[in-house]
């Protein structure tokens, strides 16, 4: 059996995890192969992101059921989605609601077949 908080950490860590690629996209608009590229502070953001995410996600692993949790990291497709729509100003089409909707159903059924 799974805990809680098990749950809660997997899901935490894809939201957070979620920032990271919101910080590439903007650190990408200011890209070069030169020094100036590891002075922007959104890359770091970036990559802090993702650290921290793994830092939340590798204990929830541990003691939990792989088979519960590993899908949970689907639900970074749609916090990437929801993130870059709201702070990125990308659209969010019909299709792609469907597609988070699907996501979340796929999720959901895993989730209960445990």
């Amino acid at each position: 059996m799974t805990e809680a908080w098990r749950i809660g950490a997997v899901l935490l860590s894809q939201i957070i995890g979620a920032i990271g690629p919101i910080y590439f996209k903007k650190a990408s608009k200011q890209f070069s192969l030169s020094f100036q590229t590891f002075t922007n502070p959104d890359l770091y953001i970036g990559i802090g992101a993702y650290g921290l995410a793994t830092l939340l996600f590798i204990p929830a692993l541990n003691g939990g059921d792989l088979s519960l949790l590993y899908p949970l990291v689907g639900t970074i497709y749609i916090w990437v989605s929801l993130f870059s729509a709201r702070l990125l100003g990308e659209r969010m089409s019909r299709r792609k609601w469907i597609g988070v909707g699907l996501i979340i159903f796929g999720v959901t059924l895993i989730g209960l077949g445990s």
